[in-house]
């Protein structure tokens, strides 16, 4: 998936960037009615910025696409971390609370789609009680730097996915009446 070129009015060119697809889930099983949209939640006086997915201890977690593991990284906040980018360097996947890393991840591996990656967890600041994925999706700028990038809710392209409804049924004037078929 590639960026494209279109024309405007006045002759100039305007780069389009390729529309945002999750090939696969994140974990394995996931059905809509355990996704909850906690993406505009304030958490420690911020938003949110990402979903969190229930899921047991030890769960296997998914690349999404097939990318680039770009960064391993251990914050306070995160715990274990997992930093993929998407092929075409738009988008990066961000994958939180890992009790641990797949055995041979590393920084710099081609993954594709639905290989495992690490293993769902509560480290961080999430609490032991309720391990879960904190998952987040950044839409990257010129400089690559996902830390300054915009965040995108994965919540309705999850949905997306699990309900099989084509990208183009979310966009627009009627993204509202989408919306409601989904939840139905």
């Amino acid at each position: 998936m590639r960026s494209s070129h279109t024309s405007l009015p006045n002759g100039g060119l305007k780069l389009v960037e390729p529309e945002l697809t999750i090939a696969t889930l994140p974990i394995e099983g996931l059905k809509a009615s355990e996704l909850h949209d906690n993406f505009e939640e304030i958490h420690n006086g911020h938003r949110h910025e990402a979903i969190d997915i229930i899921a047991p201890n030890g769960a296997p977690a998914h690349a999404v696409v097939d990318g680039t593991i770009r960064t391993l990284f251990f914050s306070k906040a995160g715990g274990n971390t997992i930093y993929e980018f998407d092929q075409t360097c738009v988008y990066c996947y961000y994958y939180a609370h890992l009790d641990q890393y797949a055995d041979g991840l590393y920084e710099g591996m081609h993954v594709s789609r639905g290989t495992g990656i690490g293993y769902v967890g509560s480290t961080g600041d999430a609490a032991l009680a309720a391990p879960h994925l904190h998952f987040a999706i950044y839409q990257l700028g010129p400089d690559k730097r996902w830390w300054k990038s915009t965040p995108v809710n994965p919540y309705p392209i999850l949905i997306r996915l699990l309900k099989n409804v084509p990208p183009c049924f979310l966009a627009g004037a009627n993204k509202v009446v989408a919306e409601k078929q989904l939840n139905r």
